[in-house]
């Protein structure tokens, strides 16, 4: 098939294709555009990150020491070896000796680690315990929805 055939079966599929799909798919990129933007601003932050960010400000951070580290290797389905590297971290508050483990997957974890905390010294986290939470997750789904929901508003029923 020649590349001429291929753009011609594209160009009618394209003016056979309901326009309300079209405009629920240009929502959709819309939205996405408008979270990458916000993202980029940093709009979209987890409650974890923003308590990072307010103790470095305030200079509520430590160091936790790398005690043991155990590796885990696995045969991949892509790359061959995968390893994966658990490490037990020490760390000292009001006298008392606190413990944290942390997951990374091929690559040896530092031997030290910065620690944060909000208000209290023994609720500390780290960055490897940072996760998305939900906002990774509707902005994930908030899109595809909006892009669904605008389909339906326009009439269109999947025919």
């Amino acid at each position: 098939m020649e590349d001429q055939d291929v753009w011609q079966q594209f160009a009618e599929m394209c003016r056979k294709t309901d326009p309300r799909i079209w405009i629920g798919l240009a929502v959709m990129i819309g939205m996405y555009i408008l979270e990458a933007k916000l993202v980029s601003k940093g709009h979209f932050r987890s409650k974890r990150e923003k308590q990072k960010e307010a103790a470095k400000a305030a200079g509520r951070m430590f160091l936790a020491h790398r005690v043991k580290c155990t590796r885990t290797v696995r045969d991949g389905p892509k790359n061959g070896r995968e390893y994966t590297y658990t490490a037990r971290y020490e760390y000292e508050v009001n006298g008392r000796t606190h413990k944290t483990a942390v997951v990374v997957r091929n690559a040896e974890p530092p031997s030290a680690i910065t620690m944060y905390y909000d208000k209290d010294p023994e609720k500390a986290f780290s960055d490897y315990q940072t996760g998305g939470g939900w906002i990774t997750g509707l902005a994930t789904i908030l899109p595809l929805a909006t892009a669904m929901a605008v389909m339906l508003l326009l009439g269109y029923r999947g025919e």
